[in-house]
């Protein structure tokens, strides 16, 4: 079969040998070939996208439909068989975004699930009865994913580094040199205390240098996330009222019945 016509919601969609070219793997090519197939075919699939992938077979050119969601699109494109890397370089950054937020929302469902329980074994298991030998030992264990490991990991960099700065500079107090940690690796510097060896002004240095480049490489990611899982809250959060008063005025519902 040379043509044939893709029907995708109630519009008409004509595709030949030449317009597959680009897509010798897809789902519209193996269509193509299968002689046994009528010249019209339906599909219930959403028709704004097959109108960009039409449109792509025909220009060379695939990018997002402006009233398509981009998690929508990239399911079309699996069941086209279309690779999403021909997409043009607008569109792939925004896939590239969405598969991003994807990945965050699944990590954040996880964790908050798997808190929700701790929550409720906590609960169960009163948590005054455990030793704050126990506690320590749940932070460390949960090193990836809990944020009082992450501040004694950072406050334990902070006492190794104090710790040379003393051996460098002779600085009188253990409280001297991590106060001067602090204020240079914050990119603060008042300047009350500085190296004056050439160990201490390397030491000193890369502390300088990995404050910076540890707010600048970390802060754009601490915004992007929360951002992106504000918004999901907020929309959990509205989904959870718009049940709970759909369950109330079902229960008002069946209480009105009876009572009737």
């Amino acid at each position: 079969m040379e043509e044939f016509i893709v029907k995708v919601g109630k519009e008409d969609f004509g595709f030949n040998a030449t317009s597959l070219e680009k897509v010798p793997d897809s789902y519209l090519n193996r269509l193509l070939l299968e002689e046994n197939k009528c010249k019209t075919m339906s599909f219930p699939r959403c028709r704004e996208s097959f109108r960009a992938i039409h449109e792509f077979c025909f220009s060379g050119k695939l990018h997002i439909p402006k009233s398509v969601c981009v998690g929508k699109f990239k399911e079309e494109l699996e069941f086209w068989g279309i690779d999403d890397s021909a997409m043009e370089e607008c569109c792939l950054r925004k896939l590239y975004d969405y598969d991003l937020q994807q990945k965050s929302l699944l990590k954040f469902k996880s964790d908050f699930s798997r808190r929700q329980k701790k929550c409720e074994e906590l609960d169960n298991n009163n948590i005054s009865t455990k030793s704050l030998r126990q506690q320590v030992w749940e932070i460390l264990d949960y090193q990836n994913d809990s944020i009082y490991a992450k501040v004694y990991l950072f406050l334990s960099t902070l006492v190794v580094l104090a710790s040379c700065i003393m051996i460098a500079e002779n600085i009188p107090t253990m409280f001297d040199a991590w106060w001067w940690s602090i204020v240079t690796m914050t990119t603060v510097g008042y300047g009350d205390m500085y190296p004056k060896s050439i160990t201490g002004k390397i030491i000193g240095g890369m502390c300088a240098i990995y404050g910076v480049l540890m707010f600048a490489m970390t802060v754009p990611i601490f915004v992007n996330t929360f951002h992106s899982l504000y918004k999901y809250a907020v929309f959990a959060n509205m989904q959870s009222q718009k049940t709970k008063i759909k369950e109330e005025e079902t229960d008002s519902e069946i209480l009105a019945e009876k009572t009737a």
